[in-house]
C-alpha cells in the first residue's frame, strides 16, 4: 500500500490490520509530507523521498 500516512495513516492502519487479518501479507510505503506516520512503515517517507 503507498499512501500519505500522517493525514491517513489511521484508515491505512485499518487496511492494513484488515488484510492482515485475511491472511495476506502487506507492505506500506509512507508518502507523507506533513508529519510523522500514524504507525511505522516498511519504507518511510525519507527513504521514498531519496
Amino acid at each position: 500500500m503507498i499512501g500519505a500516512l500522517d493525514t491517513k495513516g489511521q484508515e491505512y492502519r485499518f487496511v492494513r490490520d484488515t488484510l492482515e487479518a485475511c491472511g495476506l501479507e502487506t507492505y506500506v510505503i509512507d508518502t507523507g509530507v506533513l508529519g510523522e506516520p500514524a504507525f511505522p512503515p516498511d519504507v518511510s517517507a525519507g527513504e521514498v523521498a531519496r
